[in-house]
Formats: C-alpha cells, sequence, structure tokens
C-alpha cells in the first residue's frame, strides 16, 4: 500500500493531518476531508480542507452516487464563514436557492457582488426583496419573469432597454426559450406601448395586429372619410406603432414623415408644424395626408384609387403620377416601376389592411 494510504488507513489524526499537509493527489484531499469534523484540528485549516475537498468534486463532475459536491459546499461554507473567511460568500452562493444559502450570503455580502449571486442561484424572491429600486432593472426584470410575474416584469425590461438595448435582446430570449408564454405576455405589452416588440412576439398571428391609439385613429380616420382599418394598417407597416422611430432615411415618428412632407401638412391644416414624435399629431397628420393623396389619385377608383395613394405615400406623388403617364397606366407602373421599395410597401399595408378587416 502506497504510504500516504497506510497513514490514511491508520485514521489517527496527526496521521491525516500528515497526508493532508503534505501528501499527494486524492490521498492528500481525501485525508483533510477525514479531518473536516476534527475540533482539535485548527477551524481554519479544516475550512481549508473543505474547501479543497469540495471544489475537487465541483470539479471532477462524478457520476456515482454519493459524490455529489453540494454536501461538501454545505460543510465548507458552515466552517469557512465560522473561520472568517472570505471565501465562505462563494460556498454559501453554490448552494442556492435554499433558504439557508441565502441568508448567509445577505450576512456576508452587499451591493452588485450580492444581486449577481443570488440571481445566478435562482434565489429569485430574495433579490427582489433586497435589490433597491432603479438598481439593475435588468436582475430585475429578468427575475419577475421567471417567477411568472410577467406583468411586473414589462416596465423593468423597458428601464433595461432604455439604457442598453440588450433589454429587449433579454426579453426576445425569454420568448424564444419560453414560446408558450407569449400570448400572456403581448397584450401587457401592448399595454405599455411597448407595440413593436408585442407585434414581433405575437407574429404572424392575429394578436400581431393592435389597434394601437384607437380613439385617436378613428376620430382622425372618420374626419377625414378615411377606413380606420386603412389608417391602422398604414400606422402598423410604417412604425410598428412606435412614435419615437426613425428611419435611415430621415423619417419620423409614428407615421414616418420626412420633415419636408410634415411641414407640406401642416400647411394644408393651416398651423405651424407640430412634433412629429407626438402620436396624436402623427395620427392627424397621416389622415389628412392620405386624404391628400386620394384626392391627387382621383382619377382611379376603388382599389386602384386606394393602390396610388399608398403607392404615393412611400414613394411620393410626383413619382407616381409621373410614373404612371410613362408607363401608359396605374398596373403597368406598379409591375414596372424602377423602385422596389413602393412595390413592397403596397403589398406590405394591402396585407396588413386585409388582417385588420378580418379581425374584429
Amino acid at each position: 500500500m502506497p504510504p500516504d494510504y497506510a497513514l490514511l488507513a491508520e485514521g489517527q489524526t496527526e496521521a491525516l493531518r500528515q497526508v493532508a499537509l503534505g501528501g499527494e493527489g486524492y490521498a492528500r484531499l481525501l485525508a483533510g476531508w477525514r479531518l473536516v469534523a476534527r475540533e482539535e484540528v485548527p477551524l481554519a485549516e479544516r475550512a481549508e480542507y473543505a474547501w479543497r475537498y469540495a471544489l475537487f468534486l465541483e470539479e471532477a463532475r462524478a457520476f456515482e452516487p454519493g459524490w455529489e459536491a453540494r454536501e461538501a459546499w454545505r460543510v465548507a461554507a458552515f466552517l469557512l464563514e465560522a473561520a472568517g473567511d472570505g471565501r465562505a460568500f462563494s460556498a454559501w452562493a453554490r448552494l442556492l436557492p435554499e433558504e439557508e444559502a441565502a441568508q448567509a450570503l445577505l450576512r456576508l455580502g452587499t451591493g452588485e457582488r450580492l444581486w449577481e449571486a443570488l440571481f445566478q442561484g435562482r434565489a429569485y424572491e430574495v433579490l427582489l426583496e433586497v435589490l433597491p429600486q432603479g438598481e439593475r432593472p435588468d436582475l430585475r426584470a429578468q427575475a419577475l419573469y421567471r417567477l411568472g410575474r410577467y406583468g411586473e416584469a414589462l416596465p423593468h425590461y423597458r428601464a433595461w432597454a432604455e439604457k442598453d438595448p440588450r433589454g429587449f435582446l433579454g426579453l426576445g430570449y425569454a420568448l424564444w426559450r419560453r414560446p408558450e408564454d407569449w400570448p400572456a405576455l403581448v397584450p401587457l405589452l401592448y399595454r405599455l406601448g411597448a407595440y413593436r416588440e408585442g407585434i414581433r412576439a405575437a407574429w404572424p398571428t392575429a394578436l400581431a395586429y393592435p389597434r394601437a391609439y384607437r380613439e385617436w385613429v378613428e376620430a382622425y380616420a372618420r374626419e377625414e372619410g378615411l377606413d380606420p382599418d386603412l389608417l391602422f394598417a398604414l400606422l402598423h407597416v410604417e412604425s410598428r406603432f412606435d412614435p419615437l422611430a426613425r428611419s435611415p432615411t430621415g423619417a419620423l415618428g409614428l407615421a414616418q414623415f420626412l420633415r419636408s412632407t410634415w411641414a407640406d401638412v401642416a400647411r394644408m391644416l393651416g398651423e405651424p408644424p407640430a412634433d412629429p414624435f407626438d402620436p396624436q399629431s402623427a395620427i392627424r397628420y397621416a389622415a389628412r395626408y392620405l386624404r391628400w393623396l386620394l384626392e391627387r389619385c382621383a382619377a382611379f377608383s376603388g382599389v386602384e384609387g386606394l393602390a396610388c395613394a399608398l403607392t404615393a405615400y412611400n414613394g411620393g406623388i410626383g413619382y407616381t403620377l409621373r410614373g404612371i403617364a410613362r408607363e401608359g397606366g396605374l398596373y403597368a407602373f406598379l409591375r414596372f416601376q424602377e423602385r422596389d421599395e413602393p412595390r413592397e410597401y403596397l403589398a406590405k399595408v394591402l396585407s396588413a389592411y386585409a388582417a385588420y378587416k378580418a379581425i374584429p
């Protein structure tokens, strides 16, 4: 029998200490582990042995019963804390989400380190109790979500996203991991005004077609003699109802107006230009502009006039009327126009219009 194992077999405290302090390999670890309960050995020394053995089991990832690291970490945690060793925090963290471990971390840690450990250990209820309001909305949002408290989680996802775009990525990942949850989440997103995120989560179901800003849309559509569902469809395609939307080409707000076109509509209305990021103003301007475009396309009736006006909303009335004249007719222009975006835009708005007409 190798010398170290011969000393282990003796089982005497001093023999075990000799191997634990100067031996090699597993014999050294096992000797230390056999000493952790012997009170004649100094506390700090026993804590060190327990730490080493628990770490060994954790890294070994043994498959056989009786070799799990958890109970070793429990022994190590008590000894390390009693010895005033800073590693006690890490030992207790490995035992989360047990209540005893969570309470130990509250004794031993504060601030970011404590919050991160509670989150990583899935001690979400304790984390929510100690996390100050306004701090780490990323942790609060994810903790609430994982507890199934979706309505409470969503405002914190938005607060997280205001500081870091990963806030909405975090929500997207949660929906991807738990797709069964999104039907419950989407209405909550809409109530928060997060229409873009809700539509993305619900696509392509009927839930992806909210009637956002309904009171204003219906009122200004009636004022201009428009079908409200048409105005809903246009705003759905333009911005997904995001009042702060900005396009790479400089289009702004809910209805995606260029500043020059916004100023033109203000003149039609006989007023100074309003704020393009104000949703009520954007809806009012969009309804007025769409009515004006329909009037410019009065040579066509029914769906043809609608196709002309919607193409003009995206490509401009000059581009549209010149193209119709050049190609000798509306359908030839729609088929052979030189720009893809207005053609694709028309298809998207008509598709959304059909969806709104079909959904009560």
